[in-house]
């Protein structure tokens, strides 16, 4: 009796979903379907490891799949093959493209690609007119924009003193700051908009010129707390 109860409850359930009230749109819901595809992408050349993929950015003018391929915390022995250690694998670029087949279309960037690269990879993002942009969270890591070839077109900039031990940011600052390795782009408006410390700050995407910026609830920079963050 238990399991016959069970049943009808459920074939009750299904009736009440299906009942007219849902169908009164005139159109059956449209249910997405996923599922896993175990052999995308490819295999990467030249021995390549695929390492912490912190992140990933979809081209809009293609559909291509950008994403980092952050290897500053790999394993000795997953990155060993250029020391001849293990057979498999060797360090590759930390940008990497893929097409929709899984091929790479385009792969660049590591530790002294440029004197400016970021050390501690977070964001990339393909923007509408072919640029890639790329950030980082560490101290001296800025947001770059780049050719999808590699080029280096612009640096954001907004870095603190280097080896200054008397620098303290703090939320009212907007000339220099340390992390801002979480952004997103407004290409309508020409925007930057970074998440830092307790505020978003928006730039602009051309100059780098400061704009306007925000705490919790629309709360003015300048009522900002400068207490130290709570830890996790």
């Amino acid at each position: 009796m238990r399991h016959l109860a069970c049943i009808l409850g459920v074939t009750g359930l299904v009736v009440v979903l299906s009942g007219p009230g849902l169908r009164s749109q005139g159109r059956k819901p449209v249910v997405p379907v996923f599922k896993v595809d175990p052999f995308w992408p490819r295999w990467l050349p030249n021995r390549w490891s695929m390492q912490q993929v912190t992140g990933i950015g979809i081209d809009p003018q293609n559909d291509h799949i950008w994403f980092i391929n952050r290897a500053a915390a790999a394993n000795p022995d997953e990155i060993g093959g250029d020391q001849n250690k293990i057979d498999c694998c060797i360090r590759g670029p930390e940008i990497i493209e893929l097409d929709q087949d899984g091929s790479v279309v385009h792969a660049w960037g590591g530790p002294g690609y440029i004197p400016e690269w970021p050390t501690a990879l977070q964001t990339v993002i393909a923007d509408s007119k072919g640029f890639i942009w790329v950030s980082g969270t560490a101290a001296q890591d800025s947001i770059l924009k780049f050719t999808k070839d590699g080029t280096l077109v612009w640096d954001f900039g907004h870095r603190p003193p280097k080896n200054d031990p008397a620098f303290k940011e703090n939320n009212q600052m907007t000339d220099a700051f340390v992390s801002k390795g979480r952004f997103q782009l407004d290409e309508a408006a020409n925007e930057i908009y970074i998440i830092n410390q307790r505020r978003v700050v928006i730039y602009d995407m051309t100059t780098g010129s400061f704009k306007r910026g925000w705490g919790g609830h629309g709360m003015p920079l300048s009522e900002i707390t400068n207490d130290p963050l709570p830890t996790y």
